[in-house]
């Protein structure tokens, strides 16, 4: 019965730990994947990618955000421009891979 023996905090502590780098692995590739779909013209969309990985009550979260104030119309088009979707298509990949 080897493993058994733990204390159950020591299997919560585990688990948490697994969930943590699994959230963090996806939110890297996730971030790889933005950056790859990101059209550049002058490259300040590009730049403008960021990747927050934070911790709250032992539970990981991430967040990719673009504060460049095209990047918007960028995702989703406008009337002259269809869409250049970064975000949305790599959440279609992942959950795919990720189900």
């Amino acid at each position: 019965m080897a493993g058994w023996d733990k204390p159950l905090t020591s299997w919560i502590d585990e688990i948490e730990r697994e969930v943590n780098a699994e959230i963090v692995a996806t939110a890297e590739q996730a971030f790889q994947k933005v950056l790859e779909k990101t059209p550049v013209a002058t490259g300040n969309l590009k730049a403008g990618w960021n990747l927050k990985i934070t911790e709250e009550a032992g539970i990981a979260s991430a967040t990719i955000e673009n504060n460049v104030e095209y990047a918007e119309a960028v995702e989703y088009g406008t009337p002259d421009r269809p869409p250049t979707p970064m975000i949305e298509s790599t959440i279609q990949e992942l959950e795919g891979v990720h189900k």
